[in-house]
């Protein structure tokens, strides 16, 4: 405002309490606040019935300017009042000049282009005026130099990177051909993962884990020598010991079973329902006492032997059961 006169600025449309004015009183300059001129007016109005309206009415003089306002009350009567304006300041002081000792500015200034691979390391190559072709995937780098009036510049850099359409990107993957829209849909089974309905796979072998290596032995299975026969050492059959009637169940299979009874008992043959002895099974009953051994079938099943003898012969006799068919035994030894 120090190189403006007063009246040079815009006109303000309202007075607040913290307006400053300057004016000349007994041929002083003193501020004038905003406060202060209301109650200057409301004195003025006091009596008058109000102000209706406040005019400026004459200026006169350069420097200063003095306004003279008057003001219109609403009995119809009249009052002025004057407002002198400050003298227009001094010119600021120069600003600083260059290093040579004048304004520095700015000489001349170009933006040149080149392509780049990388987005964070500017081009070493040549630049060029016009934007180039930018391959897709491939950076745009663009260069601006500004020359300084001092001799000093700056450089500064932009980078931008071209998209890539994805067109012929993928044949396939694997052996899967894109869609019509340029997607491949893979399945679990395309990618080798595992089914939505997912059983785990054992995590040992009879006991082992980790790299299991299974023998006969090892699964408690028989070993066969070099005539595809059970090894003589395994040949041998577990020797169970009854001493009262019973019925043949499946941990009987392949046993030698001695009855070692004083009187005589009976020895059941059940159903394939109930029991179901694999066709081929095999199994030795010695009578070791006095009691006679006699073997008899459940319902439904059928006990074939020569002369239809079913009962041992006497202390010391054996009699071996082989099953020939689903229902059907065959009984052999000494039988009488």
């Amino acid at each position: 405002m120090a190189d403006k006169r007063i009246d040079e600025l815009e006109e303000a449309l309202s007075i607040t309490a913290n307006d400053l004015f300057v004016l000349e009183q007994a041929n002083t300059a003193k501020k004038l606040t905003g406060q202060t001129m209301t109650n200057f007016l409301l004195a003025l109005a006091n009596g008058h019935g109000g102000i209706s309206g406040i005019t400026k009415t004459g200026s006169a003089g350069t420097n200063p300017v003095v306004d003279t306002y008057t003001i219109a009350f609403a009995d119809l009567t009249t009052a002025t009042f004057t407002v002198t304006n400050g003298v227009k300041g001094d010119t600021g002081a120069t600003g600083p000049r260059g290093p040579k000792g004048d304004d520095v500015t700015v000489s001349s200034a170009s933006v040149t282009y080149q392509v780049g691979n990388s987005g964070t390391t500017p081009p070493t190559g040549t630049w060029q005026s016009s934007v180039p072709t930018v391959p897709q995937g491939s950076y745009l780098w663009a260069r601006t130099i500004v020359n300084y009036s001092d001799g000093n510049g700056t450089t500064a850099y932009a980078v931008s990177r071209m998209g890539v359409d994805g067109s012929g990107s993928v044949s396939s993957v694997c052996g899967i051909s894109p869609d019509g829209t340029g997607n491949v849909v893979l399945t679990a089974s395309d990618v080798g993962a595992l089914p939505d309905s997912y059983t785990a796979p054992v995590s040992s072998v009879n006991g082992l884990t980790g790299t299991v290596s299974i023998s006969p032995a090892s699964i408690s299975a028989a070993e066969l020598d070099s005539d595809s026969k059970v090894l003589a050492a395994q040949a041998s059959s577990a020797i169970v010991s009854k001493t009262a009637s019973f019925t043949l169940a499946l941990a009987n299979a392949g046993r030698f079973i001695h009855v070692t009874a004083s009187s005589a008992v009976t020895v059941t043959i059940p159903t394939n329902a109930s029991v179901a002895f694999p066709v081929g099974t095999e199994i030795e009953i010695a009578q070791m006492g006095a009691g006679a051994v006699t073997f008899a079938g459940a319902s439904g099943v059928t006990i074939n032997s020569l002369d239809s003898a079913v009962v041992t012969s006497g202390q010391y006799a054996v009699a071996c059961l082989k099953k020939i068919d689903t229902n059907v035994w065959l009984l052999a030894g000494a039988l009488a």
